[in-house]
């Protein structure tokens, strides 16, 4: 079976008051749910330290794809990106990297990769 789309990427977070404030104010995406991971889920996920700690899902603006984020309480103190093994990215699609690139200053994320085609046939044009 080929996968053909995802319906909820979950990540990690120090703080969910603030990463739901940031994703809002700065990508306009919207709580839709909060809650507590179950054992169930937890045991669905493969790791059952998950149990217990609180999360957040959150749907992009109105009318785009609505692949959810979900984002469970928690963080890595040695973390570094680029540098973790593991899926530790997630694509958005923007309209246009380099007015969001605009929007990212003064904001709590950090910018890692200005706007730039990341091949030479110049189809895709992304940031980090």
């Amino acid at each position: 079976m080929i996968l053909q789309s995802l319906l909820m990427v979950t990540l990690l977070a120090a703080d969910l008051d603030i990463t739901a404030a940031a994703y809002g104010d700065y990508l306009g995406y919207e709580v839709v749910q909060t809650g507590i991971i179950t054992e169930t889920c937890a045991g669905q996920m493969g790791n059952p330290s998950m149990m217990g700690r609180g999360y957040i899902n959150m749907s992009p603006p109105k009318g785009e794809l609505n692949v959810v984020l979900r984002f469970i309480e928690g963080s890595s103190a040695s973390y570094e990106p680029m540098q973790t093994a593991g899926w530790n990215a997630v694509e958005l699609l923007a309209q246009d990297p380099d007015v969001l690139r605009s929007q990212m200053d003064g904001s709590p994320f950090k910018v890692i990769g200005v706007p730039a085609y990341l091949t030479a046939a110049k189809k895709i044009y992304a940031m980090q």
